[in-house]
């Protein structure tokens, strides 16, 4: 921004943003769909009515929301982009730069930009946003969480469940430490189709999800679930084609009714779980 007296922010009342500039020049956003830019390389923030949507320029731009305050921050050194309610919604979409204003109940906590989380409120759906992928929340309520201290992602709330929805689908965050968390032993995570990945965590009871290390992986060849640490035990429930977990009560569970698992151990005692499209009995 020009000044540091500039300031955009979301007015309450009329529900619209501005930028309030020592010369009083303004920019209003009459509703969600309209479009705030901003060039963090020259500090300008400007209004397009093409595409109606908030830009982010630079890697090293955050959006995040302050519960205490209500606010969303954009931090790009010391430019801030303001929220006036903790209810309001910011969808950031890191592969096109967009960052989405909303006014619903829900909320979306970002901290990098890296992050590709959006909710629609309208269907309660929380979208990852890398070309097709998506992640379902199935109640408008549940929230999605990015605490950027330890790069976890989770939801807040018992039975939330994630869904992947196509073959290429997978859930991840950028680095090989982050991790997603399902935040209660209830949480579930479902595997669409044979290709989708999920990962586990090997230190933890919970269901984390990781890029790299501790995976549950279901392969596009050979499709195959592995299991990556022997400390983890793994149940078969053949009659409900359900793959389970000894952490307590975490699950893994086959989408498609079709879809069978039968357990083997290699020479090494390593735990495996082959998914084939008939049932075998174990």
């Amino acid at each position: 921004m020009d000044s540091a007296s500039d300031q955009e922010y979301l007015d309450r009342d009329c529900n619209q943003v501005y930028l309030d500039t020592a010369s009083d020049d303004q920019v209003y956003l009459d509703r969600a769909s309209d479009q705030v830019y901003l060039d963090t390389g020259s500090g300008l923030v400007y209004l397009d009515t093409v595409s109606d949507q908030v830009y982010l320029y630079t890697a090293s731009d955050q959006v995040y929301l302050d519960t205490a305050s209500g606010q969303v921050y954009l931090d790009t050194v010391s430019d801030q982009v303001y929220l006036d309610t903790a209810s309001d919604q910011v969808y950031l979409d890191t592969a096109s730069g967009q960052v989405y204003l909303d006014t619903a109940s829900d909320q979306v906590y970002l901290d990098t930009a890296s992050d590709q989380v959006y909710l629609d409120t309208a269907s309660g759906q929380v979208y990852l946003d890398t070309v097709s992928d998506q992640m379902y929340l199935d109640t408008v309520s549940d929230q999605v969480y990015l605490d950027t201290a330890s790069d976890q992602m989770y939801l807040d709330t018992a039975s939330d469940q994630v869904y992947l929805v196509t073959a290429s689908d997978q859930v991840y965050l950028d680095t090989a430490s982050d991790q997603m968390n399902l935040d209660t032993v209830s949480d579930q995570v479902y595997l669409g189709t044979v290709s989708d990945q999920v990962y586990l965590d090997r230190a933890s009871d919970q269901m984390n999800l990781d890029t790299v290390y501790d995976q549950v992986y279901l392969g596009t060849v050979s499709d195959q679930v592995y299991l990556d640490t022997v400390s983890h035990q793994v149940y078969l429930d053949t009659a409900s084609c359900q793959v389970y977990l000894d952490t307590v009560s975490d699950q893994v569970y086959l989408h498609t009714a079709s879809d069978q698992a039968y357990l083997l151990k290699d020479p090494l005692g390593t735990k495996c779980v082959y998914v084939i499209e008939a049932c075998v009995a174990v």
